[in-house]
């Protein structure tokens, strides 16, 4: 029988075991997708395999164009500029000289009836092709003076252009190649965020348009998910990264476009449908998740202030 003494530390140790179980959990959670390999190869079984990367003019979508060569993939390019695309396009060609490439051009930022024009020229000229990825990784703070600013100095049109990059242009493309992407055994869509969906001063439209892109891609796997639909559909979110917006120098937490977009592949099948994609980022993001929301947003006002008619890079 327990003694009196045993009895009382009872509930405690009972505590105890429930505390360090749920650590273990949470630091189990945090530590497997980085830990695991991906599963993107899932997606290019018999190697004939396409995948279409909007913003791959250059930076992140540049790098994962490349990542996805490394796989076997054939690649289509999308940018709004056929110069740029011709000059990724030939690098990549030299690199992998089996790969096959094709060219999508469509400004995001175009109005809706413009770019829809151009998505459903893509949608008609695919029909001969497997594809099987989608990348949704255009993005940007499209036609503003500066990357950071006032909302009340924000033009209707900068407005606009921020909407359309960063959300229209990604929800209208998706939805018109669902039906193809559904055709196939198995086929993914991945969206390349930013830890700016939860919200950002002096970055208003964008970092919304970023939390809208989260959200969205949660519940159209949901959706997928209820409609018995083998689309995965993933988003990975980035911190800051060397790429052609951010030119400063690579760090620990300032990754180049390559090493961001291998470990974002690596996420693929990871049973997330958000995730961050690189690791010391998600340390910088569980980092701030530790403080009290005051401290949180003391400490995004005092980083951001400063950057107030700045751009990214200054």
């Amino acid at each position: 029988m327990l003694s009196q003494t045993e009895k009382g530390l009872t509930p405690f140790a009972v505590i105890g075991a429930l505390s360090t179980m749920t650590i273990i959990y949470k630091l189990s959670r945090f530590f497997y997708p980085y830990l695991r390999s991906g599963s993107i190869e899932a997606y290019n079984k018999n190697g004939d395999a396409w995948a279409l990367v909007t913003g791959s003019s250059d930076g992140i979508g540049q790098a994962i164009a490349h990542e996805l060569c490394s796989k076997g993939f054939n690649i289509i390019l999308h940018g709004r500029n056929q110069s740029k695309l011709s000059t990724v396009q030939s690098t990549l060609s030299a690199s992998f000289p089996k790969a096959q490439f094709r060219t999508f051009i469509a400004d995001a930022a175009a109005s809706t009836e413009t770019s829809s024009a151009a998505i459903h020229d893509l949608v008609a000229s695919i029909k001969d092709i497997k594809l099987t990825v989608l990348v949704n990784n255009v993005g940007g703070t499209a036609s503003l003076k500066k990357d950071f600013t006032v909302l009340m100095d924000n033009t209707t049109k900068e407005i606009d252009d921020l909407v359309s990059v960063n959300l229209l242009f990604t929800t209208h493309l998706t939805h018109a190649l669902l039906p193809h992407l559904s055709g196939h055994e198995a086929s993914l869509i991945l969206n390349t965020g930013s830890g700016a969906h939860l919200g950002m001063p002096y970055m208003v439209v964008y970092s919304a348009t970023k939390g809208y892109l989260s959200a969205w891609g949660n519940a159209l796997s949901m959706e997928m998910q209820a409609e018995g639909l083998k689309v995965e559909v993933l988003t990975v979110l980035s911190g800051n990264t060397q790429s052609g917006q951010d030119k400063r120098a690579a760090s620990l937490f300032r990754p180049t476009s390559i090493t961001f977009a291998r470990s974002a592949l690596e996420k693929v099948g990871c049973g997330r449908t958000v995730v961050v994609g690189y690791f010391w980022h998600a340390v910088q993001t569980a980092s701030m998740g530790l403080l009290p929301e005051w401290a949180g947003r003391m400490g995004l006002i005092a980083a951001l202030q400063p950057m107030k008619g700045k751009d990214l890079d200054e």
